[in-house]
């Protein structure tokens, strides 16, 4: 991947910055505590505003326990996917991917802003869960529905090498893609 990213031990998703009492990592640092499993995060810093503070389209949250997360951002920094990876059999499986829909693309939500959280959590037997939260009416609506028979081999993904950020920095599909459903389901 050619694109520019920062490395730090602890990212700050308001300041866009690493959270207090931590420092942008050089790359031969941010390299040895990924090879010893010591949790880094990777910022994609392709687009930065004037003082040079990255405007990340994601952020990877790689942690000690060998699980990852990666969190991709609207043009106006609200998250939009957040996709979490459990090490399982010496590699990553997509067990949750959550998606959030705001009432517009062009202000910046938090994630309880989201008029709309979909959630798919797969486990690697196949079976899983969906979860529709609609806060757009009054009562806020909840729908889950399980499933079984998902695709296994559809979640896998090699651990990356260091600096090959690619796979985990693609969105891929969404939770109701993920959950074998169309975006046509909603919440009743």
């Amino acid at each position: 991947m050619t694109q520019d990213v920062f490395y730090t031990e602890r990212w700050n998703d308001i300041t866009r910055r690493p959270a207090l009492g931590h420092e942008w990592l050089d790359v031969d640092t941010a390299s040895g505590r990924y090879h010893s499993n010591t949790g880094i995060d990777v910022v994609d810093a392709a687009d930065r505003d004037t003082q040079g503070v990255p405007r990340p389209r994601w952020v990877l949250g790689i942690g000690t326990s060998g699980r990852v997360r990666a969190s991709f951002y609207t043009p106006a920094h609200s998250l939009w996917r957040q996709i979490d990876y459990d090490w399982t059999e010496g590699r990553l499986w997509r067990w949750i991917t959550v998606d959030y829909t705001y009432p517009n693309d062009t202000d910046t939500f938090t994630e309880d802003e989201a008029v709309l959280d979909v959630q798919a959590e797969v486990r690697p037997d196949g079976t899983g869960d969906l979860a529709v939260v609609d806060r757009s009416t009054t009562p806020m609506r909840r729908l889950v529905t399980e499933f079984v028979g998902m695709a296994r081999d559809t979640y896998w993904i090699d651990v990356p090498e260091f600096g090959n950020w690619a796979g985990l920095a693609n969105p891929g599909p969404s939770a109701y893609e993920v959950a074998g459903r169309n975006a046509a389901v909603h919440a009743s």
